[in-house]
């Protein structure tokens, strides 16, 4: 059963395909527009948090369509202040409650503490913005 909660394919073709991949799986049933966007290279993400960005991911895009009716969804990775930066903004009628509590904002709230991160989620007016910023060992610079 652990084999499963893994993406089957995170190892061998990497996060960004991996990523692409569950994206794609939203658009056609949900007729919305996923896109991701990265400005740095796939190696300087470890492979140790690439499993726990995958997962963040994976709940703020599916609370974004549970909660919001957005027409797109903006996946974004870029290096930070040591560390990586993740951005999950849509356009939906969704709105952040207040200590939201939600299985999907307590995963993403745990996940982001185990790994030292922080985590800022906030409605924009016109959907959520979901930043996170994990740290990681050494420099991550811009592809």
């Amino acid at each position: 059963a652990f084999a499963r909660l893994r993406p089957p394919d995170l190892e061998e073709v990497g996060l960004f395909s991996s990523l692409r991949t569950m994206l794609a799986g939203w658009e056609v049933p949900c007729d919305v527009r996923l896109t991701l966007e990265t400005t740095l290279p796939e190696a300087a993400i470890p492979q140790a948090i690439a499993l726990d960005l995958y997962r963040i991911v994976q709940e703020a895009v599916t609370n974004a369509m549970r909660h919001g009716t957005p027409n797109e969804v903006r996946v974004a990775l870029s290096p930070a202040e040591g560390g990586v930066c993740l951005v999950v903004q849509d356009d939906g009628g969704g709105a952040v409650r207040t200590g939201g509590s939600g299985h999907g904002v307590l995963g993403i709230r745990e996940r982001v503490a185990a790994l030292g991160g922080q985590l800022d989620m906030r409605g924009t007016g016109r959907g959520v913005r979901v930043q996170v910023t994990l740290p990681c060992e050494g420099k991550v610079r811009a592809a």
